[in-house]
């Protein structure tokens, strides 16, 4: 169930966020993200953009539909082993590869869909 709020009312919340992508068959598996931060940014022209614990980037889409409240507890992170104690939500979505890149002409951009994962 999509959350009833507005994307800027995520701003200064924790979030641990899954993002896999997929290959034009929609069933090969290409890359799986992991990351987790806090919302630092939101607009409908740049997205959602969060301060990762390294102090880099991450943006996702102007959408609420791939976050859900995430219950209490604590959250390992998988590459690191630190754990992250009651973030505020949980996030996942699958990106589709639409265009196959062995078609495509010299110089084209790779286009991709996201898509909400629950």
């Amino acid at each position: 169930m999509p959350l009833n709020l507005h994307p800027q009312q995520l701003v200064g919340k924790l979030a641990l966020v899954s993002v896999q992508y997929f290959d034009t068959d929609r069933s090969t598996l290409l890359e799986e993200k992991k990351v987790y931060g806090h919302v630092n940014v939101v607009g409908e022209e740049h997205g959602i953009g969060m301060i990762l614990k390294d102090n880099s980037h991450f943006t996702l889409p102007f959408s609420v539909d791939a976050w859900q409240p995430a219950p209490a507890g604590i959250y390992e992170d998988e590459e690191s082993g630190e754990q992250i104690l009651n973030p505020d939500y949980l996030v996942q979505w699958h990106v589709y590869r639409v265009q196959d890149e062995t078609k495509r002409e010299e110089g084209q951009h790779e286009w991709w869909e996201w898509e909400p994962a629950n």
